[in-house]
């Protein structure tokens, strides 16, 4: 007997914008909008976006809220997944401490789980690229660095509502002073905001303007980027060497335009150390962004 097709509501909330879709069982994308992120108007705001949403979604298949195993949310953390809510103060200030999945849930009537954005995306790219046998490890380069892993069916957590946030870890102590406290930690150096900044500091307009200057030969974007490709080998040997992957997922915005660059340095600084790290394979991550709303739905097919 073919199995029934189940319809899920899946939400990607980032500092930014936020895109809500209809996904079905079988990882396909049914219908998908996208909003700014209404951070200044607040969570409830964002809710009423988003039930709306899903009801016109609903509305274009002939559907209600009735028809959905539920609603699944992928968000910029740090999020509270066992009481639902975004303690996210450094992206989405003002919007902590507020019982977001508790109050849709109220609006739309069905349960909705929330998880961190990249461990929801990371599920989508298992799902998408059918990797649910591998080790899997995912890097986001966007605003911040997020950081997920999947082994074997399951994505790694620890015993709290809390994912750890690895985009933190110290690579270079007399790097940028990052909000989280630490000076020189992945993220404040290689995200693309801190990328974008530091460049405008040595007086670029951004990193793409220091990453054309480079191409053709500027010195000072040479030493800048070399100092660019030991950061970014230290920070992926430090999770490889922990998690052994057979598979690094590189995603964020700007591997859609660096992507080679930075597999290119991973793949030319870190040596296969017998023992230490496994062979494993470099994969870019789904360019039309739709492994984070099938990864929000994925959170509740998986229940």
């Amino acid at each position: 007997m073919e199995k029934k097709i189940s319809l899920a509501g899946a939400v990607d909330i980032g500092g930014t914008k936020v895109s809500v879709g209809l996904v079905n069982s079988k990882g396909s994308v049914l219908l998908k909008n996208e909003f700014s992120t209404p951070v200044k108007e607040g969570p409830e705001q964002c809710i009423e976006v988003i039930a709306s949403t899903l009801e016109s979604q609903l509305f274009k298949e002939k559907m209600t809220f009735r028809d959905l195993s539920g609603i699944g949310i992928g968000c910029a953390g740090p999020v509270d997944t066992q009481l639902g809510l975004i303690q996210n103060p450094y992206t989405l200030p003002g919007w902590e401490g507020y019982p977001f999945t508790e109050i849709l849930k109220v609006r739309t009537g069905k349960n909705v789980t929330i998880e961190n954005d990249v461990n929801a995306a990371l599920l989508g790219e298992v799902r998408l690229k059918n990797l649910s046998e591998k080790r899997v490890l995912m890097i986001t380069f966007g605003t911040g660095i997020g950081v997920a892993t999947f082994t074997k069916s399951a994505l790694y957590a620890i015993e709290n509502s809390y994912h750890p946030e690895m985009g933190h870890m110290q690579i270079d102590p007399t790097g940028p002073h990052c909000y989280c406290g630490n000076s020189g930690c992945f993220e404040s150096l290689c995200s693309g905001k801190a990328l974008h900044k530091r460049s405008q500091e040595r007086g670029y307009s951004d990193f793409n303007h220091l990453f054309q200057a480079y191409e053709k030969g500027d010195q000072n974007a040479l030493k800048f980027m070399r100092g660019v490709e030991e950061h970014l080998r230290t920070g992926c040997w430090n999770l490889m060497i922990v998690f052994k992957p057979e598979i690094i997922i590189l995603g964020g915005g700007i591997m859609k335009r660096y992507f080679k660059f930075v597999s290119d340095s991973i793949y030319k600084g870190i040596p296969e150390t017998l023992g230490l790290i496994d062979l494993y394979q470099l994969m870019n991550a789904e360019i039309d962004n739709d492994s984070a709303l099938v990864g929000g739905a994925e959170l509740i097919f998986r229940k």
